[in-house]
């Protein structure tokens, strides 16, 4: 039995929710927690892109019975998606060519000096290199993972935008 267009809608769009916010959470959890991981400038765009696609899915969630609200928040959060995954695809290639970096640059002076980065600093500042060396988790870096994740809340929101425009 197929589910209906607006229970899947409603399903994707909270399971891309669900996904983001658990990213962020288990971001900050590595970084005050045993590993004290520092984040660099592209992980703290990748939280920003999290944020804004979790922000963005609970709302489509919520107004899923409003066919035009519903389906221009999903695209909202496919666009913070594939923002997220550019991020994402450039923090990989910078930590498998070690030369690079964007550690102390105009990156990391720009991404410190928005304001989220003042109000929610825990959260929102950059510490830490990009091309620094992290041991695997299940034969894939924190930057795989999250490109991984954010490849796949892409396919999700397509999903949800799929059925959205069914809604009726």
């Amino acid at each position: 039995m197929l589910l209906s267009p607006r229970l899947t809608a409603r399903l994707a769009t909270s399971l891309c929710a669900l996904a983001a916010f658990a990213a962020l959470a288990i971001a900050l959890l590595w970084q005050h927690g045993d590993r004290a991981l520092l984040p660099c400038p592209l992980c703290i765009l990748q939280r920003y892109a999290y944020l804004g696609l979790g922000a963005s899915a609970v709302l489509a969630a919520v107004f899923v019975h409003r066919r035009r609200i519903g389906l221009t928040l999903s695209a909202l959060g496919l666009l913070f998606a594939l923002a997220g995954v550019i991020v994402a695809a450039r923090n990989v290639w910078v930590e498998q060519h070690p030369g690079l970096s964007c550690g102390i640059d105009a990156l990391e002076v720009f991404v410190n000096g928005l304001p989220t980065a003042q109000w929610w600093p825990q959260l929102f500042y950059a510490e830490g290199v990009c091309g620094g060396k992290l041991l695997p988790i299940l034969g894939l870096t924190i930057p795989q993972w999250s490109l991984a994740g954010l490849i796949a809340l892409v396919l999700v929101f397509g999903v949800a935008i799929w059925a959205q425009r069914r809604v009726d």
